[in-house]
């Protein structure tokens, strides 16, 4: 129904029956919208290989890339790679331009990689397996280039069972296997965060994973905190954390964790030890890097026993020396009366005899050691002997001297007979002063079971 547009009379013909003006034809819409597809039909037809024709140059590709890269444009950077193991999110496809950004001369090394594939390519000779990144020629008729991303495996060093890590795509929890391999992740320098709640440790950290081209590729993460390795600790040591007994599998090496390095933290622990107790002192937990507990403090018990052994033993010396007979010499392992026995068998073949008529004998109270060694325990105390020498030979008098001896008397524990062994010295050194002058005159005999005698 059509409207006379000079009277508005309602009429169906091409003539107004009312006033008798012509009125126009009209249209059919279903011609203009097939025009419209048509127009849209060739222009894509005629126009997109134009259109995709930068692409089919791989220089233009790369050049495409770098300019993203340069200008932190992540979203065109998405649309000129791929990847064949993993896809090239948002998220990721901006931790490669920033590590690009970065890192100059992995970029660098990249775009050579890159450029030298599309000269071989254009020169339509065969290209080598790439050894990182990749120049590859898209299928379809419109053809073109993409850069095919590395997808790469990765080690974490520094993270830690109970750790989580989180990124805008991934989300790791690594366990105590540090061989344990994650993956697959495109190069990028990667935004994450780090999380732990433990008893000795709260992390709550941003962390950046840097991800490029290694083999082994070891991704470094420092969330402040992590497991504790105690270097030579003790079987069935009792170990303290912060004055609070700990929990922790006895073996060659205890495992702590996870711990805070930020000063917080003390360990220290304690072990029955033949006769008495030891203990370790407190260490403050600084670091990664494993951590000592010498034995330096002991029951009272134990530290007179091994004190009284020393002097006693000094005193047996002085002995042994005089009558020229080992015999007197007790509680001391063979290898060490083999040696007196060797010193004293030398003296009398010499001729010569010795009287002691003044020694002092000094140990120093805070110098015991202990520790437990491949056989068994093992303890170490200082010592200085001071003593008049009065020497002769063939029964004549020749020399009177004064010798001052220093050094570590070590001791071994015969766990059989429950009783601590002398068993050598160290550090040992000694030196002869003449009364009226007290200069330095010789080197005295060092008793440790080193020295080589000469044959009688």
């Amino acid at each position: 129904m059509k409207t006379c547009p000079r009277c508005g009379a309602a009429a169906d013909q091409e003539r107004c029956p009312s006033c008798g003006q012509d009125l126009p034809k009209g249209r059919r819409p279903g011609k203009w919208i097939s025009f419209v597809v048509l127009g849209l039909l060739l222009a894509v037809f005629f126009g997109a290989p134009q259109l995709a024709a930068q692409w089919d140059d791989p220089d233009e590709i790369i050049a495409s890339l770098e300019e993203a890269v340069l200008t932190g444009d992540a979203e065109r950077a998405a649309t000129l790679m791929t990847a064949e193991e993993a896809d090239v999110t948002d998220s990721s496809a901006a931790a490669f331009v920033r590590l690009m950004q970065e890192d100059e001369e992995h970029r660098e090394e990249m775009l050579q990689e890159l450029r030298s594939q599309a000269a071989l390519m254009k020169a339509e000779a065969e290209v080598p397996e790439p050894e990182t990144y990749a120049l590859e020629e898209q299928d379809g008729w419109l053809g073109g280039y993409e850069v095919v991303l590395p997808s790469l495996f990765f080690y974490m060093d520094g993270a830690f069972s109970g750790l989580e890590i989180e990124t805008a795509d991934e989300r790791y929890e690594p366990g105590s296997n540090v061989h344990e391999q994650y993956g697959p992740l495109h190069p990028g320098m990667y935004e994450a965060t780090l999380t732990y709640d433990g008893p000795y440790a709260h992390v709550n950290e941003s962390e950046d994973l840097l991800v490029k081209p290694a083999d082994p590729l070891i991704v470094e993460i420092d969330p402040g905190a992590g497991p504790l390795r105690i270097e030579e600790s003790l079987e069935h040591m009792s170990l303290t954390i912060n004055g609070e007994e700990a929990e922790v599998p006895a073996g060659e090496a205890y495992q702590l964790g996870a711990l805070s390095y930020d000063g917080s933290i003390e360990v220290s622990g304690e072990i029955d030890v033949p006769g008495g107790t030891a203990a370790a002192a407190p260490v403050t937990v600084r670091s990664s890097q494993p951590i000592q507990l010498p034995l330096e403090e002991f029951s009272p018990e134990l530290e007179e026993q091994l004190l009284a052994k020393t002097v006693r033993f000094m005193q047996n010396v002085n002995e042994a020396e005089v009558t020229n007979d080992p015999d007197t010499l007790t509680h001391v392992t063979g290898s060490l009366r083999d040696s007196f026995e060797f010193q004293i068998r030398y003296m009398r073949s010499a001729g010569y005899k010795k009287d002691i008529p003044v020694s002092t004998i000094t140990v120093d109270q805070e110098s015991l050691l202990m520790e437990e060694g491949e056989d068994g325990w093992e303890a170490s105390v200082s010592y200085q002997l001071l003593r008049e020498e009065h020497w002769y030979r063939h029964g004549e008098k020749t020399e009177e001297v004064e010798n001052r001896f220093t050094g570590r008397l070590h001791f071994v524990h015969e766990e059989e007979d429950d009783v601590w062994l002398a068993s050598y010295l160290s550090q040992h050194s000694s030196t002869s002063f003449r009364p009226e002058d007290p200069l330095v005159i010789e080197e005295t005999y060092d008793w440790s079971d080193e020295l080589d005698f000469p044959e009688e």
